[in-house]
């Protein structure tokens, strides 16, 4: 069996090892020779760097006419800590809003309590709600076929159309049929067609 080339994820590896280690800045061409070098298919060495740049795992700048690449193996534990204080922080945000939800879920149930009317309105509110949902589901189904159907009944009339007219027309070459082998009796041909 024919050996494969690298994986995506296995040449992006390959070149960030390649920039990290090196801890210096590269030119495009020089990551091309050393990629190469390393097994990394010279055509796709630019998209592959582009890829590390635009998930932010490389730093590029442009000096003069030239891209200049580099990370840092620094760089890499500060973005993961700087992301871990910003999770941090959201989940205490998150957990706080929880609280306070559920603290105004708790004042709304106390200064609400259970009555007939309360009960009966819910009630009626769940009920509407299965109409609503059974209302939505059959609108749904109508929507899904719309065009489909449209296009359908539009196809069928047409053929009704042509089939009245066929039909429209074989019936004045049966009454013309009729008037030339029975000359002089028009009147009866007539008559014998209204009653078919």
């Amino acid at each position: 069996m024919a050996k494969r080339g690298m994986s995506l994820e296995d040449k992006r590896k390959v070149m960030l090892d390649i920039i990290r280690d090196s801890q210096s800045c590269w030119l495009l061409k020089d990551l091309e020779k050393t990629g190469a070098k390393k097994g990394v298919v010279l055509q796709s060495i630019k998209d592959v760097v582009q890829s590390l740049v635009d998930d932010d795992m490389v730093n590029t700048d442009k000096v003069g006419s030239s891209h200049w690449f580099w990370a840092f193996p620094s760089e890499a534990g500060q973005k993961a800590a700087k992301k871990r204080a910003a999770l941090e922080e959201e989940l205490k945000s998150v957990k706080q809003r929880r609280l306070d939800a559920e603290e105004r879920k708790q004042a709304a149930t106390d200064q609400r309590p259970d009555s007939d009317e309360r009960t009966a309105t819910l009630a009626g509110l769940a009920s509407l709600e299965v109409r609503h949902a059974h209302v939505t589901a059959e609108l749904s189904k109508y929507q899904e076929g719309g065009a489909e159907q449209f296009e359908q009944l539009k196809t069928d009339i047409e053929s009704a159309h042509e089939a009245a007219n066929r039909w429209t027309d074989n019936i004045f070459q049966l009454e013309k049929w009729c008037n030339e082998k029975f000359q002089g009796e028009s009147g009866r041909v007539k008559e014998g067609l209204k009653s078919l």
